[in-house]
């Protein structure tokens, strides 16, 4: 097929004009973009490249259930738009992939929570899941039908899930598979992150990749974590490690409550970021050096900025209502 072939029936599935056979098509090329974005699109401007992302995650957009109040916002950095673009095509690979799993006529429901805001959601079964800044689940409308209960996340999220031992819950991500039969605990895959979390607060998980076949080293790889312990999959190496944590640092975020441990400045941007939807710049390489401590629950962002300001020996300025500069040579540390 050539480049112009696909470039049409791409836009008849945009339109929604597209036969089933071109919407298959379509779905393919969407859950193997990598290969098509190196490869059949390696002589195209960087400029078109980027203007085909936005088109398609602007098409996508419009397939998937949105929660009420989330509006479309103008494009900021690059970073940001390819970051939305993996989130969207992870929704477009669950499609792909259970097409083959599931019935023809099973339904799926995606529900979104925009950058600065979060969104609690009611399963079929009862379960319940709550969603940080930036994320979305994929799942089926019901899960009457199926022998697991099986959903597709991008982002973190936390879990409540109702027991039942005749359907096994799945949370399913880029790489990692982590299976419960009744608990509560939260998982964090974001697409731009190097390593994927899931931490319990109650009952007991399995945590395994979700292609193991494919790595010897991933077949080893797998981990059954209990209440107050951690399990890091890498994604790189495909290696597991399990340690016992706090749950309360890493599921204060659903009490809206952020909490910095001393971190890298640099890490609680991106954790600003999410959480008021905003742009923040470091100005120099402060924020590699600067450790942050603190917690903050339901604080305006001039609040917080104040604080780390004060207790860090930063100066912050802002550009306007959704940008902010940090600057400072020194930090208490």
């Amino acid at each position: 097929m050539t480049k112009e072939e696909l470039l049409r029936i791409l836009e008849k599935y945009r339109n929604g004009t597209a036969s089933p056979e071109e919407k298959e098509i379509s779905n393919r090329f969407l859950a193997n973009r990598e290969k098509h974005w190196i490869d059949d699109w390696s002589d195209m401007e960087a400029s078109e490249k980027d203007k085909m992302r936005v088109e398609m995650f602007e098409s996508i957009l419009k397939k998937v259930e949105v929660q009420t109040g989330m509006v479309k916002r103008p494009k900021r950095a690059i970073w940001h738009v390819a970051a939305m673009f993996a989130l969207f095509m992870g929704i477009a690979w669950f499609f792909v992939s259970n097409d083959a799993q599931q019935p023809s006529q099973v339904s799926y429901i995606t529900k979104i929570a925009a950058r600065g805001q979060k969104l609690t959601v009611t399963l079929s079964d009862g379960s319940m899941v709550k969603l940080n800044s930036e994320s979305s689940i994929t799942f089926p409308e019901s899960f009457a039908d199926a022998d697991t209960r099986t959903i597709q996340l991008v982002g973190e999220a936390f879990f409540e899930v109702t027991r039942d031992e005749a359907k096994p819950f799945k949370i399913s991500t880029d790489s990692l598979i982590t299976t419960v039969l009744g608990t509560s605990f939260n998982v964090r895959a974001y697409p731009e992150d190097v390593s994927i979390s899931v931490t319990v607060a109650t009952g007991k998980v399995l945590i395994q990749p979700r292609n193991p076949k494919e790595d010897e080293r991933s077949q080893r790889s797998h981990a059954i974590l209990t209440p107050g312990q951690q399990g890091l999959f890498n994604k790189q190496s495909a290696s597991i490690t399990k340690s016992t944590v706090d749950p309360d640092k890493y599921l204060a975020w659903r009490h809206n409550l952020i909490r910095f441990d001393r971190i890298p400045l640099s890490e609680a941007v991106e954790i600003l970021e999410r959480w008021y939807d905003v742009e923040i710049e470091l100005e120099n390489e402060i924020g590699r050096t600067c450790l942050i401590e603190g917690s903050y629950q339901n604080e305006s962002l001039a609040n917080v900025l104040e604080s780390m300001q004060f207790a860090g020996r930063l100066e912050y300025e802002f550009v306007n209502k959704r940008k902010i500069k940090i600057s400072g040579n020194a930090c208490n540390n």
